[in-house]
């Protein structure tokens, strides 16, 4: 079982993982469960919210995780947090994209986080997802 997702984001192949050591910090910026989200997501019963906070964390660099899971992290009011996690590529992207085919990759990075996945439902192919919609 793997904890992560290979995907084609924004153009790029990109490794992404909502990584379990910030899943505290990812519920208290929800203010809720994560397995309450994963659950909301496949019942397509999602916001744009919940689908670009997935994508946030899952985008997290390695320095900005460890801030995130630290006590300081932890205590940081999510407007600071927000500072710390690039959201503005997540936000500009969404923007100009359809939001649904991405709520596909956020229920996965949770199912990898909490569940681990199956190598073959480890990937993510904006394009062909964007095509499936079409």
């Amino acid at each position: 079982m793997l904890e992560h997702i290979n995907a084609i984001f924004n153009g790029k192949a990109r490794r992404l993982q909502l990584r379990r050591e910030t899943l505290t910090a990812f519920e208290r910026e929800l203010r809720g469960s994560a397995h309450a989200l994963l659950r909301r997501l496949a019942q397509g019963d999602w916001t744009r919210s919940d689908v670009e906070l997935v994508l946030e964390y899952a985008m997290l660099t390695d320095s900005t995780a460890e801030a995130l899971t630290g006590p300081a992290g932890l205590a940081m009011p999510s407007a600071a947090r927000g500072a710390l996690i690039g959201r503005t590529e997540v936000q500009r992207f969404l923007d100009a994209h359809p939001i649904a085919p991405y709520a596909v990759l956020a229920a996965r990075l949770l199912e990898a986080a909490l569940y681990g996945i199956e190598a073959d439902a480890a990937h993510f192919d904006e394009g062909a997802e964007l095509g499936a919609v079409a």
